[in-house]
């Protein structure tokens, strides 16, 4: 079937474009903004309302001939890369006649004037009686001129999508809410290419909002593997995710294995961009097996390596980049669930040998945490220290210096701490009664070294049997028993007696 066959058999070629619409309709947006960038647009403007849907780029323009034969590219098997843009501009001006709207306006502007192609679902009729004459408006279309619209660029384009009135669009204005479209570009175009503004925001690959840290994939320029912000990590447990653009939008994504342990929301994501995917007819699905994605899942297991040591740089004492305190408390905090992904439920510490023979080691000697007295300490010590249990100091303020003796094993995480991330609260013990505890010894010392000193040895008195120095006992240690607990005295200087019965 060649250029113009749209013509010759209209039933069949309108069966075929009703074939060619994507299965969400909404999703005619991301066609044509991958159009834009394709052709070359230097900046997109998105804006709409419950019955109003435009978009605007600046930059190179299509022939105006093409559009009056635009889907025409949809029946047309030879489409070359040089009409990939037309291709697109196609899919996408094809599946919003599905939505059946008023009408969809192409305006080409250039040099001031602008030209008008109008497209309404007629074009799709076909009719009944005579099917190989029907159609008849796509053999209609042409381009008129008009004046330039309001909001449209000197040079560039606009296209216009009007809705007819409906209950749906009566629920948008009552909801205050955007159209299904302007959620779709927020969703799919945080690694646009191009700077595409909607509602007051900018959505570009420079200015994501989800990444707080990025490595280059290797793959090729543009893909990248990020850790992410943890309001930006998946909701549900899941492996890392690999997402994977077409001109900047994206298309589709999976979950990837990592060689990391994965108990809870892993907060990595691996993006891949394109000017064209290998996908299913309906584009709904990448094919892994090909180029780029093959190549990007194996890149990805060798870049974790290299995402780490980039973090552990950030964090550490010389990092490549400046950090404000706020910007180095989501570092943080994307730091804790990135290790807590990797953390079962219970006490986080009796984890840590395991992971530190993973990939995070490199995180091991960081001074990420503190204990309970403002000290930094770290996942390494933390891992070799004997516990008394999951003890978590979560105080607004650090425990005094004087009572570390008896608590040097507690940790600080005070409510609002990055270090939550790592708390599975149900597993925490409250150490409040340790600090009493600590608190009443730190008491006792403090009367006992009130007293006057003394020699340490025991007075002559008749009736005494023994007198040995305590360093001369056998055992490794001296066990005194107070309250319940115990202390293990290994230099004690003094002397034990034994004395015989006293009459009476």
């Amino acid at each position: 079937m060649g250029a113009g066959s749209l013509r010759v058999d209209a039933a069949r070629a309108v069966q075929k474009l009703r074939d060619y619409q994507l299965p969400e309709p909404a999703m005619w947006i991301l066609e044509l903004i991958r159009a834009a960038v394709i052709l070359g647009a230097d900046a997109i403007r998105v804006e709409g309302d419950a019955d109003d849907v435009r978009i605007v780029w600046s930059g190179p323009v299509p022939e105006v001939e093409d559009l009056t034969q635009l889907l025409d590219e949809l029946v047309n098997p030879v489409s070359t890369a040089e009409r990939r843009h037309l291709r697109l501009m196609a899919t996408a001006v094809n599946t919003a006649l599905g939505l059946s709207p008023r009408y969809i306006d192409v305006f080409v502007c250039s040099g001031g004037a602008a030209e008008r192609v109008r497209f309404t679902p007629s074009i799709l009729a076909v009719d009944e009686d005579d099917p190989l004459v029907g159609a008849t408006g796509l053999r209609s279309l042409s381009a008129s001129s008009v004046e330039r619209p309001v909001g449209a660029p000197e040079d560039g384009v606009l296209v216009h999508l009007r809705r007819p009135p409906s209950l749906g669009m009566l629920a948008t204005v009552l909801a205050g809410t955007e159209p299904a479209e302007l959620r779709l570009v927020r969703q799919s175009c945080d690694d646009s290419r191009v700077p595409i503004s909607i509602g007051g925001a900018v959505l570009t690959r420079e200015r994501s909002e989800r990444d707080i840290l990025r490595v280059p994939l290797g793959t090729s320029p543009s893909d990248f593997m990020a850790l992410l912000r943890v309001d930006a990590r998946p909701r549900w447990a899941r492996p890392a995710t690999l997402e994977a653009s077409e001109a900047g939008v994206l298309l589709a994504s999976h979950a990837i294995s990592l060689p990391l342990r994965a108990f809870g929301p892993v907060p990595i994501r691996i993006s891949v961009d394109a000017d064209r995917l290998p996908t299913n007819a309906s584009r709904s699905e990448v094919r892994r097996d090909e180029a780029p994605i093959a190549e990007a899942e194996a890149a990805a297991v060798k870049t974790l390596g290299r995402l780490v040591e980039h973090l552990a740089r950030e964090l550490g004492p010389d990092p490549a980049q400046d950090w404000d305190d706020r910007a180095r408390g989501e570092l943080l905090r994307s730091t804790f669930a990135l290790i807590a992904s990797a953390v079962a439920l219970g006490d986080f510490r009796t984890q840590i040998p395991a992971l530190l023979e993973g990939p995070l080691e490199g995180l091991a000697d960081l001074p990420l945490l503190r204990d309970a007295f403002g000290d930094p300490t770290t996942l390494r010590r933390l891992g070799t220290e004997v516990r008394r249990g999951a003890f978590v100091y979560r105080g607004a303020e650090p425990l005094p210096e004087e009572l570390k003796p008896w608590l040097v094993d507690l940790i600080w995480i005070p409510a609002g701490d990055p270090a939550e991330e790592l708390l599975d609260e149900s597993a925490v013990e409250d150490p409040s009664g340790r600090i009493i505890g600590a608190r009443e010894s730190l008491t006792a010392l403090q009367c006992y070294s009130k007293h006057a000193a003394h020699s340490g040895r025991v007075p002559a008195e008749p009736g005494q049997w023994l007198m040995v120095p305590l360093r001369e006992l056998s055992g490794p240690a001296t066990r005194v028993h107070s309250d319940g607990a115990i202390a293990y005295l290994t230099e004690l200087d003094g002397e034990l007696c034994l004395a015989g019965g006293r009459p009476g």
